[in-house]
């Protein structure tokens, strides 16, 4: 009888510590790690975007270069209309080390290839 009731009060003692450590986040601490993962998620979206483009800008410079070594780099931007534009970077012809750089819309390139 005596084990029983050291027994009872020690899982007493364990659920009232239990109970003391337990701890129950705010709404608005739950709503901030909510809007950071989806910010991660997105950020890692995003990352992987412009990776891909990049690897894909290189292969596109470097078929390029066969044909023109004066060409430098390519990247995307957007216009005026927000519309994606490819930016070919090229030396100058003239060796005076400067560069040019050639902007093609997205519908005029579909239209090439």
């Amino acid at each position: 009888m005596f084990k029983r009731s050291k027994i009872a009060l020690a899982v007493a003692g364990v659920l009232a510590l239990v109970g003391c450590d337990s701890y129950e986040p705010s709404q608005a601490e739950i709503d901030r790690k909510m809007q950071k993962m989806i910010a991660d998620e997105a950020n890692k979206d995003v990352l992987g975007q412009l990776s891909k483009e990049r690897t894909e800008l290189d292969q596109m410079v470097a078929e390029l270069k066969t044909e023109d070594p004066l060409i430098k780099d390519a990247y995307y931007s957007y216009n005026e209309q927000n519309e994606k534009t490819l930016n070919i970077v090229r030396e100058e012809d003239d060796d005076s080390g400067s560069v040019m750089v050639h902007s093609i819309s997205r519908d005029t390139l579909h239209t090439l290839l």
